[in-house]
């Protein structure tokens, strides 16, 4: 789906810029950290929320979703190690292999997890339990780099579409969105991220 695209975009962009996309350093340690606390977040949701649902309305699912969560572990482990690394120059070589692995992690995940998942989504999960799952993933997701997140969301998705994942914001937030898409907008132009 849509976050998953802008989770692939955002790991893709940070393996580039690491890798030696000439940005300024701040501009590449928020992509970093977005990247980590981001992923880590989704793979909780999916986990520990997502997939017992699933489980539960598809019993014969589970050993594909086992099989999904280990590769969550595997991601996390090397996700612990990006978010270890300096990104300032000093640790390039470091930086870059650990974006780089991330990357190609998410890559690999995502076309194991999305033929498994979105049928799964469409076919044995109600309206109701996809929104109050989204509403949690919304409202337990990190708030700082909120202003990546949704600059990503545009970056992949349609107004209708980044509408449908950010209606569960609460009040307050959505009233800042005007703010936070401008902010995502400078900070993915910072990075370098070719418009759409």
């Amino acid at each position: 789906g849509l976050v998953h695209e802008g989770q692939g975009r955002a790991a893709s962009l940070l393996a580039a810029v690491v890798g030696g996309v000439a940005v300024p350093a701040y501009a590449a340690v928020e992509l970093r950290d977005f990247v980590v606390a981001s992923l880590e977040h989704h793979h909780r949701s999916e986990d520990d929320v997502l997939w017992p649902l699933l489980t539960s309305a598809a019993p014969e699912l589970a050993d594909a979703l086992d099989g999904l969560s280990r590769e969550h572990v595997r991601l996390d482990a090397a996700l612990d190690e990006l978010g270890q690394v300096a990104i300032d120059g000093a640790g390039e070589q470091a930086a870059t292999a650990a974006a780089v692995a991330v990357r190609d992690l998410v890559h690999e995940h995502l076309s194991h997890e999305e033929p498994v998942l979105l049928p799964a989504l469409r076919d044995r999960i109600t309206d109701e339990q996809w929104a109050a799952f989204s509403r949690r993933a919304v409202e337990t997701a990190p708030r700082s780099g909120a202003h990546l997140l949704v600059g990503f969301l545009d970056e992949v998705g349609t107004a209708d579409q980044v509408e449908m994942i950010l209606r569960h914001l609460p009040p307050q937030a959505r009233g800042a969105l005007p703010t936070v898409r401008l902010q995502g907008r400078s900070a993915l132009t910072a990075l370098g991220a070719p418009r759409r």
